[in-house]
């Protein structure tokens, strides 16, 4: 999918953690850190929400048809640059609702 860039530590610690805030599930950054070492991106987001027990799902999607049964979701915008008539792509997670994921 496009749109697979790389994330800082922070971001990438500050993605999983308040997704594991919102459902109150414990959340140690170091072991985030030691657990899933750089380079950061959106399927090693996945697999550490995953990991936390939090089953997600990778979608692209109009924001326009963002929709509240879709939250919490992280957001990811594609730049110009990489534009490709679906402008956003999600990481779904609700912990309680499986969410269908994109083929990678």
């Amino acid at each position: 999918m496009a749109g697979q860039g790389k994330f800082s530590t922070e971001a990438f610690v500050w993605a999983v953690g308040a997704l594991a805030e919102i459902r109150r599930i414990p959340f140690d950054a170091r072991l985030l850190v030691q657990r899933f070492p750089p380079p950061y991106d959106i399927p090693l987001i996945r697999q550490a929400l995953e990991d936390l027990g939090l089953r997600n799902g990778l979608r692209e999607i109009d924001p326009a048809f963002l929709k509240a049964d879709a939250l919490p979701c992280l957001t990811f915008l594609h730049s110009p640059e990489q534009e490709t008539g679906n402008p956003t792509e999600s990481v779904v997670t609700d912990g309680l609702q499986q969410t269908s994921a994109a083929p990678d």
